[in-house]
């Protein structure tokens, strides 16, 4: 079945499907997506959570303190971060200039007076 038949209705017009759009008209309420249910992760969480202590107890390393981190609050770092490791040797360079270049227009102001 060609992708141009899969598009069109028994007609011969294209078919409109809604997925992001709420219409108003009742005619075209008729062509709304339902919209999926997403997965619970929560669940996953915990499962992997246990196999990991599971996981932890077979190569009988120490029970936790707890300090584990909590796989549900998790948070990614800053999406910049890489780029502030590598331009902080430059950063600092850059300052000690910009300091130099400050105390010698001060001394130039000052011999000028």
């Amino acid at each position: 079945m060609s992708s141009e038949k899969r598009l069109k209705g028994e007609s011969g017009e294209p078919v409109l499907k809604f997925r992001n759009y709420a219409p108003s008209s009742d005619d075209l309420k008729t062509s709304v997506v339902p919209e999926e249910a997403l997965p619970d992760i929560s669940t996953e969480v915990t499962s992997v959570q246990k196999q990991l202590a599971e996981e932890a107890e077979e190569r009988g390393a120490a029970p936790s303190d707890g300090n584990d981190v909590d796989l549900l609050n998790l948070a990614p770092q800053k999406i910049d971060w890489d780029l502030k490791r590598d331009i902080a040797p430059k950063l600092e360079k850059l300052e000690r200039r910009t300091q130099r270049a400050i105390a010698e227009i001060i001394r130039d102001r000052s011999s000028a007076k």
